[in-house]
């Protein structure tokens, strides 16, 4: 039924895939995305789907085809669909997912090409078959520039086409998108549940100098994830947790409308996690989830500042107290040294989560520094060095353990917890 082996698009199936899309948020009821992160490159995504079969007035195939969702068409790993007991639920293949697309882009193309040339329904898109399943099933750019030259075509269908603005934004939902069908059994109003989950590549924003400062501490590091399916269910919800070591600085759920234009929504952060929610949206709302993550005060970051600030201290007072001018190899006073130093070394180990790894990069390097500053003074001390040279040397370390602890410092202001701007109600 599905297959794109047949002479040309099933309009049946197009219309009646096309009106349960158009109108998502009448029969899905809530939709919840939860995102985790699984290293510094990869996240999981895992969606709950909760909807009742809708009625249409199309003749509907068994078992029926549900559009479930919008996703980017990319390599999507790990792709698992399972229903509310758990059990593994099929999906529709490339093949038979392309077919339908290009059956609904026709349906729309028909009725669209009967309203602005006054034919009668039913009248032939055919001339138009193969470009509409180039922009169905192509490759995102390719299927683009397919539809862009519409606009230029000497073909009246195609220039009548590429004029409806309507179609225009289907078409391109559709050659950048992929909707996600799973046959379901059921009646029309029965409630059912369907998840599914995937894995994805990371994206994450910011310019070199941003990367750096991200990495020192000094400022979040913002990810972005676009989410198509706002509109299509009554509430939408966006959930994302931060690796231990990490929290959640802000969190906005940026929505598109092609009427009212961009609004923000500002999400609600508890320390560790972030929610975006919005209702009532209409279905051709997508968006972007921007959510930034900022080094956690506990752990890494404020023991990195007690050693930083320990051996600053201790650098500090030799100086101001005339210690260095005491007789060589002071072994007691290198031992003093080298007890933070040693502090610093347990310290700076790397955690286990790859993000957390790369976001702590400049902070871990400060506080390994800032350590081996402390072994190099006790190594001088503990050598006999002596005279101008210990002196001159003694002023390097000071000023690379103070720009140690003053990073170390300014990172930990910086990452003070923000209250969140909204709250659930």
């Amino acid at each position: 039924m599905y297959s794109s082996e047949r002479q040309g698009p099933d309009l049946e199936l197009g219309s009646y895939l096309f009106q349960l899309w158009l109108a998502g948020n009448g029969w899905v009821k809530r939709r919840v995305e939860t995102v985790h992160f699984l290293g510094s490159g990869t996240l999981s995504r895992r969606v709950s789907v909760d909807f009742e079969i809708p009625e249409s007035e199309y003749e509907t195939p068994t078992p029926l085809p549900v559009p479930l969702a919008l996703l980017e068409k990319r390599p999507l790993v790990d792709f698992d669909v399972f229903d509310e007991a758990t059990n593994a639920l099929p999906i529709f293949t490339r093949a038979e997912n392309s077919f339908a697309a290009w059956s609904m882009l026709a349906a729309v193309a028909a009725v669209e090409i009967r309203d602005a040339e006054g034919l009668r329904e039913g009248s032939a898109v055919e001339p138009a078959w193969e470009d509409l399943w180039l922009i169905a099933s192509g490759d995102p750019q390719d299927a683009l520039k397919v539809l862009d030259g519409f606009a230029e075509s000497e073909d009246r269908l195609r220039r009548s086409l590429a004029e409806s603005s309507f179609f225009d934004a289907v078409a391109r939902t559709l050659a950048t998108l992929f909707l996600l069908l799973v046959p379901v059994e059921g009646s029309p109003g029965q409630r059912r549940v369907i998840k599914f989950r995937y894995t994805l590549g990371l994206k994450r924003f910011g310019s070199g100098p941003e990367r750096l400062c991200q990495a020192m501490g000094w400022m979040p590091a913002g990810f972005e994830f676009y989410v198509p399916a706002v509109g299509e269910s009554e509430s939408y919800h966006f959930e994302l947790a931060a690796p231990t070591d990490l929290g959640v600085a802000r969190s906005i759920l940026r929505l598109k409308d092609p009427v009212t234009g961009r609004e923000e929504i500002e999400g609600v952060s508890t320390g560790t996690r972030a929610h975006l929610y919005a209702t009532g949206r209409e279905p051709d709302v997508d968006g972007t989830a921007l959510v930034w993550l900022q080094v956690s005060r506990s752990g890494l970051l404020r023991s990195g500042c007690v050693v930083a600030g320990m051996i600053l201290a201790v650098l500090l007072f030799f100086y101001a107290t005339g210690r260095l001018d005491r007789p060589p190899r002071d072994i007691q006073s290198a031992i003093l040294l080298t007890l933070p130093a040693l502090v610093a070394t347990l310290v700076v180990r790397p955690g286990e989560h790859g993000l957390v790894t790369e976001l702590l990069l400049g902070v871990r390097s400060a506080v390994a520094l800032s350590g081996a500053v402390a072994y190099t003074a006790a190594l001088l001390l503990g050598s006999g060095t002596r005279g101008e040279i210990l002196f001159v040397a003694w002023k390097v370390l000071l000023g690379l353990s103070g720009l140690c602890f003053a990073s170390l410092l300014l990172a930990f202001w910086m990452s003070k917890p923000r209250p969140s701007a909204a709250m659930i109600t």
